[in-house]
């Protein structure tokens, strides 16, 4: 195919949809036109089965505009007699069939989540952003208001803007901004990370030299330090929902040839799984046996939830000890937590 421009002064300057749509979409971002204090476009009040869009409300979508129009919508969902709980989607979507923005609900699987987006942006297919999911319990009559969930975002001169992390845009380009609670994100390509605040590193440090005589136990089990001399750390979970953790020290348990000694922490809350061990580690971090060790390990966490507090305890494990401060101790251990 030779190459072409438009509008065409040959073609009488006429533009076709898909010709529109690859001319403006990318000019403009995708969401409601408004600010997130405003009332949430998609709502229930118990009434039906049933949820309500909010008239006079307006929207963009791939360069093309949308309005709720002057009257309140009902949307109907379709009843859930399958024994397990279902969870709609309401959604907008450009159908390049009709070329027209229209909402609809797309239905859940049973048991199986959220219904998936699709995001075609090929000459064909549709292109959807969502607007709230539905909870819809087995056998319900009603939608109560809590069992709707917003999901929308909007449209701002610079980017996009959201209430919160449940109603980020799903896809954005590398670079774009995002506004939330009055600071400033960009999407990387794979989280929106913090530009204009950023979370800062913390860390907790031992103070005093642990030992056999007083405060290390050599009966192989997880323990925690004591907490005046190695306090535990707490933080907020960063909103890109990652983190580094890194514990270091100087450990050595000569007691025996065998005697082993493990440095490591448990972590309680933000997602943080815990292990049999209560240590969150598996491998668990820096060891020796019959000798003594000098080091550090760190370690990314994902999948965190963003703004949850997490509490990192340093614990320890000896085989065994000895009351000569010499043969089993502890020293110069650091906790730290760096978002990622």
């Amino acid at each position: 195919m030779a190459e072409s421009s438009w509008p065409d002064p040959a073609a009488s300057r006429v533009v076709n949809d898909l010709q529109y749509e690859r001319l403006v979409a990318v000019q403009h971002v995708d969401g409601l036109l408004g600010d997130p204090p405003d009332q949430a476009l998609v709502f229930a009040d118990g009434s039906a089965l049933s949820v309500f869009l909010r008239a006079s409300r307006y929207a963009q979508l791939r360069g093309h505009g949308w309005t709720s129009g002057t009257a309140q919508l009902t949307k109907t969902i379709t009843s859930n007699t399958s024994g397990q709980t279902r969870v709609d989607l309401v959604v907008l979507g450009l159908n390049r069939s009709t070329w027209a923005v229209t909402s609809y609900v797309k239905q859940g699987t049973p048991g199986a989540g959220v219904p998936a987006l699709q995001l075609d942006t090929g000459d064909t297919g549709i292109f959807e952003i969502p607007l709230a999911e539905v909870t819809v319990l087995n056998n319900a009559s009603v939608i109560p208001a809590g069992d709707v969930k917003v999901r929308h975002w909007y449209v701002r001169p610079d980017g996009y803007a959201s209430a919160g992390p449940e109603t980020r845009p799903v896809i954005a380009p590398v670079g774009g901004l995002l506004t939330e609670n009055n600071a400033k994100y960009m999407w990387n390509g794979s989280i929106w990370k913090n530009i204009s605040d950023p979370a800062t590193p913390q860390q907790s440090v031992q103070s005093v030299f642990l030992n056999g005589s007083a405060d290390i136990t050599g009966d192989s089990t997880w323990r925690d330090f004591p907490g005046a001399k190695w306090p535990a750390l707490t933080f907020t979970v960063p909103q890109s929902g990652r983190c580094y953790v890194t514990i270091g020290g100087w450990i050595q348990n000569v007691n025996t040839t065998s005697a082993v000694i493990w440095m490591s922490y448990r972590a309680s809350g933000g997602g943080f799984a815990t292990g049999t061990d209560g240590t969150l580690m598996d491998p668990r971090d820096i060891s020796t046996r019959g000798g003594r060790l000098n080091a550090s390990k760190r370690r990314l966490f994902t999948g965190l939830t963003p703004g949850a507090s997490v509490t990192l305890t340093p614990v320890y494990f000896a085989s065994s000890a000895n009351s000569d401060a010499d043969l089993t101790f502890a020293r110069y251990g650091n906790l730290i937590m760096e978002p990622a």
